[in-house]
């Protein structure tokens, strides 16, 4: 999985939520949610990772995130091995970290923030198969963990509960889980703050539930829905078993279904109607669910012998499961690290432009890095208390494609035109054309090479719009009437690039001396 990682990785970098951890966090306030969750110890991570490394290099926080991914791979086989056996255990460690909707799990660091909680969820399980006191107290710890990690910790929670309740626990289980619960209701109370919710009526929410989890069975074979059917067929059968024959179904397995189902109608009920809009077979939705049937299906089979020739068709068909998985998962890594490719360099572009223009901008202007607003004060102050990313941009070999999209290098020409302070104004001076002959070919394009200049705009008979570009194709700063002059100041700044003026029709440009 870690080559499968490097190899389609190459051009990863802050992306997305990122931003929104990074600027949001480095200055404290962990117990703020997070798009509405309590994300204490993915937010530590990331942000002891950033104090450590700075922001020069997106790899420490790959490594991060992909060593909290591989704990998870190894707790799972761990669990599954005392249940299931070694080769079995294996193939669902490996059918986890290789679904075939583990993209964002694989290639974005903070998708820690799912893969910690259910790794706490599986710890939880292994103390709780224990009577020790200390043992207890070590599954508290633990739904404490994912409770702190992020709204997935709500699955651990259902599943211990519905767990305690099978199993009539005796009070001293109750007591000794109850504190990592009522410290989250403690925070609920103090810090949660509304966002935004869905639309949907219960129709509208069991259908979107139902969606997730076929998606998420579908994960498990290559995200081919009718597979997913298949999958779920099967799983409906060991539960039958497990019920009628094996006499394995029991709290545990009750506890899955009650995760797998408290994740697929909440994530419903709050993803329904709002916008940007997120289908039920978001790959990162897909993979909880998906890795949550693995895991109940593993608490079925615990203790069952298996027929040779059913084993060997069990061992063949996951398998064959996870090599397309692979197949799959190594697409989508690579068309994710195209996506993130395509929009780093516009990124980078206005990140260097907000740095270069510094305290001009406006505090609460909204950079174009995530659907959660970043602004630019937020930013800055990150800036200033970790050190840029953008430190080795170098804007002055930049062209084109790999200063990004036309639309991204526009946005920095708005930025730099509306507070960078390059301004048209009237000017008296006459544009003298007719008195030399043969007239000179008007200039339609000048290039600056740094501020402070002055530009005398000449609009002869047509009068022109003035634009000027640093990055992309020009922005308008005003408008020359026919036979007026104006003269265009361009300040000076470190922005690394040269100002090209351009003007239309008859109109000229020059520079003045000095």
């Amino acid at each position: 999985m870690v080559v499968l990682a490097g190899l389609t990785g190459r051009h990863l970098w802050f992306y997305s939520d990122d931003w929104n951890i990074l600027t949001g966090y480095h200055d404290g306030r962990l117990l703020e949610p997070f798009n509405g969750h309590l994300s204490l110890l993915p937010v530590l991570v990331f942000r002891g990772v950033a104090e450590v490394f700075g922001l020069g290099s997106y790899l420490p926080f790959r490594v991060a995130g992909l060593l909290v991914y591989l704990l998870l791979g190894t707790t799972v086989y761990v669990y599954a091995r005392a249940r299931v056996g070694r080769v079995a255990a294996a193939l669902v460690a490996l059918l986890v970290l290789l679904n075939a909707s583990s993209v964002t799990n694989v290639a974005f660091p903070f998708l820690l923030n799912f893969s910690l909680p259910l790794a706490a969820m599986v710890w939880m399980w292994w103390f709780l198969d224990r009577e020790a006191l200390r043992d207890e107290a070590a599954a508290s710890a633990s739904l404490g963990v994912a409770l702190a990690s992020s709204g997935i910790g709500l699955l651990a929670m259902a599943a211990a509960g519905v767990e305690l309740l099978w199993t009539r626990a005796r009070p001293r289980r109750w007591l000794v889980m109850a504190p990592p619960v009522l410290l989250y209701v403690a925070w609920y109370a103090a810090f949660h703050a509304p966002v935004a919710k869905g639309k949907g009526g219960a129709g509208a929410v069991l259908r979107y539930a139902g969606e997730m989890v076929l998606g998420g069975a579908a994960s498990l074979v290559g995200n081919w829905k009718p597979g997913g059917v298949v999958v779920l067929a099967g799983f409906a059968v060991l539960l039958v078993l497990g019920a009628t024959r094996w006499h394995t179904f029991d709290g545990r397995v009750a506890g899955g279904l009650a995760a797998v189902a408290t994740f697929a109608l909440l994530t419903a009920w709050t993803r329904i109607g709002i916008l940007p809009r997120i289908p039920p077979d978001e790959a990162r939705y897909c993979w909880t669910v998906g890795a949550v049937l693995l895991l109940t299906a593993v608490q079925l089979l615990r203790g069952v012998t298996v027929p040779r020739p059913w084993s060997y068709a069990a061992g063949g068909a996951l398998t064959a499961a996870l090599l397309v998985n692979t197949w799959v998962l190594g697409h989508r890594l690579t068309e994710w690290d195209h996506q993130v490719r395509d929009a780093t360099a516009g990124v980078r572009t206005n990140l260097h432009t907000v740095e270069a223009l510094g305290d001009r901008v406006p505090r609460d202007e909204v950079l174009p890095l995530s659907f959660i607003a970043v602004t630019a004060g937020d930013y800055l102050d990150m800036v200033d208390h970790l050190g840029s990313p953008v430190a080795s941009f170098d804007p002055a070999t930049g062209t084109g494609g790999s200063l990004g999209s036309a639309d991204l290098r526009d946005r920095a020409d708005e930025l730099v035109v509306r507070v960078g302070g390059a301004a048209l104004v009237p000017d008296p001076t006459t544009c003298v054309r007719a008195a030399v002959y043969p007239p000179p070919e008007p200039v339609h394009r000048l290039v600056v090479a740094r501020g402070p200049a002055r530009v005398t705009v000449c609009g002869f008979e047509s009068g022109t719009e003035v634009r000027v570009a640093r990055f992309g194709g020009g922005q308008v700063v005003g408008r020359v009437g026919p036979s007026e002059t104006g003269l265009l100041e361009l300040p000076a700044d470190d922005l690394g690039r040269p100002w090209t003026v351009l003007v239309e029709g008859d109109a000229s440009l020059s520079v003045l001396p000095g």
